[in-house]
């Protein structure tokens, strides 16, 4: 279950850093793969501090780079509509746009780009709903040293190089190689043989001119690159930083890991336990706690989490918490709350306004150290949530970027105790598979209703073929309506 975190009493203001802690600690990093998706989470000290589940079904498409054709340019709201090829139209700020175009940045979306025009963009965030994906034309390609900006102009170095010399080097190699292009060099280059980031960077060039080429002779909407599903795109999305020891599932995990050379100075376990990584070191139970409306805090408290169409609220109660009748216990309820919302809200990929109602005191405010102990919990969220103010009940206003549906959409459905019929057919395919390595002799038969067999031979039939090969034999499948929401495994 969820441990406890920090919190100041009596009124002293201690300064948060939300859910990432600063100190030394034992980072555990847990891959795990399972039929038709990836689970990837890192605990801090055995807490989850960062979750990536991505589906092959619907894979994120950040980091895609695309030929787009501009459907329609709208000056009023300094923007553009983009024809992606897929689903609703990608939404182009000009903000973003102006890269089309870095010496005049302050230029008009209107004089950036025209109807009907092709362009090269990158998708920034993923499309969610009825809203196409957010792009731009900032493009990144990115390697384990480096990241090349085709449309940039400067060295960019990592904050975590300090050494002087080391940053004088790399500035002047890579300052050299720029030419009209922008690089950002990420901490691994600090260590790395100078030889292999120039390997790196002139592979980084020639991708981006054969992407350039392809473009020319392609006819918008067209994908050109996707870099980022899988596993490396999971990889990618996660907070790889400060990562001490690593543990997959199975030799074929290790292997990819090891292919992608994203983390490589860490040694890399195997669980070969039949539960798999995320359960045996207790990520799964912390997982499935993320989808009910409650987290509980240190001392008692806890904080309940409700989103409706217009808004996420979430308020804090003092529950059982030990004296909660007096000051100094509604503080400290208060400051762990603080601290604990910044990492609920990552967690459940929460975006939107989200309004906060903290336990009052009679000026009806909820005082400068927490608001403080709440804007450290932010500093490290990719999402950029900023607080924009209290509202005449004192609540606190929060606005945190969408990105994607949130953890509770991808794996329920109505409600916490309703896992939804994807989730609950690619469970049922984990299951199996693990029942037959803890038992090779057993041949697993599934029985479902109609909606679930309908998944496995649709959507999921890339999963159920996964299944089959880790098996080495069909899957027999039958329809049984009477099982309601069930799935069946049985012996054949």
């Amino acid at each position: 279950m969820l441990s406890g975190c920090r919190f100041s009493i009596s009124g002293t203001c201690l300064m948060a850093w939300g859910g990432r802690s600063v100190a030394a600690s034992d980072r555990h990093l847990l891959i795990e793969r399972n039929p038709g998706e990836w689970r990837l989470a890192v605990l801090d000290d055995g807490r989850l501090d960062d979750l990536v589940i991505e589906r092959d079904h619907e894979p994120s498409g950040i980091g895609d780079i695309l030929l787009g054709r501009v459907r329609s340019v709208l000056p009023g709201i300094k923007a553009a509509f983009i024809d992606t090829g897929q689903g609703p139209d990608g939404f182009l700020p000009q903000q973003d746009a102006r890269w089309l175009n870095p010496e005049k940045p302050d230029a008009a979306i209107n004089t950036l780009v025209r109807e009907g025009q092709s362009l090269l963009l990158q998708v920034q965030r993923d499309a969610e709903s009825t809203k196409g994906p957010r792009l731009t034309a900032d493009i990144g390609l990115g390697g384990r040293f480096l990241v090349l900006r085709p449309r940039g102009s400067a060295v960019q170095l990592s904050r975590k190089i300090t050494a002087d010399e080391t940053r004088t080097r790399l500035q002047n190699s890579l300052t050299e190689l720029a030419g009209s292009r922008g690089w950002i060099v990420r901490t691994e280059a600090a260590t790395a043989d100078p030889d292999e980031i120039m390997l790196e960077a002139e592979g980084l060039i020639r991708k981006w001119q054969d992407i350039e080429s392809r473009s020319d002779k392609l006819k918008a909407p067209a994908l050109l690159d996707s870099p980022n599903k899988g596993l490396a795109g999971c990889l990618q999305r996660l907070g790889l930083a400060g990562v001490t020891r690593i543990t997959v599932d199975r030799d074929a995990t290790a292997a990819a890991l090891n292919e992608l050379r994203l983390i490589p100075h860490i040694p890399v376990d195997i669980c070969r336990a039949s539960a798999g990584p995320l359960e045996t070191e207790g990520a799964a139970e912390q997982i499935e706690v993320l989808t009910g409306p409650e987290a509980a805090l240190p001392g008692g408290g806890l904080i309940r989490i409700e989103r409706t169409a217009a808004a996420t609220t979430i308020d804090v109660d003092t529950a059982a918490a030990s004296g909660n009748s007096t000051a100094p216990a509604r503080h400290a309820v208060n400051e762990a709350a603080a601290r604990e919302i910044p990492r609920q809200l990552r967690l459940r990929n929460i975006g939107g306004v989200i309004l906060i109602d903290f336990i009052l005191d009679r000026d009806r405010k909820p005082g400068d150290c927490i608001i403080a102990t709440l804007k450290a919990g932010f500093r490290t969220d990719p999402e950029q949530p900023h607080i924009t103010g209290l509202t005449p009940s004192g609540l606190v206003e929060v606005i945190r970027r969408r990105s994607g549906p949130t953890l509770a959409e991808r794996l329920t459905t109505s409600g916490p105790a309703s896992p939804s019929p994807v989730t609950m057919a690619l469970d049922a395919l984990k299951t199996l598979l693990r029942q037959v390595r803890a038992d090779p002799s057993f041949r697993p038969a599934l029985r479902a209703g109609r909606q679930i067999i309908d998944l496995y031979r649709g959507e999921l039939s890339d999963a159920l073929q996964e299944t089959e090969r880790a098996l080495q034999f069909p899957l027999p499948l039958s329809v049984d309506d009477t099982l309601g929401g069930r799935i069946e495994i049985d012996q054949t």
